[in-house]
């Protein structure tokens, strides 16, 4: 979203796609898909003209307000962190199911 703000695009509603959760049950599938989505996060700044409109603004959500390019940005940036933590609860269970399945 960030990418079409800056170029100029309209808001027009969701431009991606998700993986389901659900499908991402190995370690390495998981790392892959951080792989997948750090590579389109820098490509996706490459789309960005060399004077983005940053007047070009939408309201995700009233408690956030409008944001430009550089705040959707932002935003995806803040989202992933929030995700750290999640991941790193997630790889400990299966760690600690990994040693209880050894004993």
């Amino acid at each position: 979203m960030a990418a079409e703000l800056a170029r100029g695009v309209e808001y027009h509603g969701r431009s991606r796609s998700e993986v389901p959760w659900q499908t991402v049950t190995t370690i390495e599938q998981c790392r892959h898909r951080l792989e997948e989505s750090r590579r389109m996060r820098l490509a996706s700044l490459e789309m960005w003209p060399d004077e983005p409109y940053l007047d070009n603004r939408h309201m995700p959500y009233r408690f956030v307000g409008e944001l430009n390019a550089i705040g959707y940005f932002v935003t995806g940036l803040f989202h992933d962190d929030s995700h750290l933590a999640q991941i790193s609860n997630i790889v400990e269970q299966a760690q600690a199911a990994q040693a209880l399945s050894r004993q």
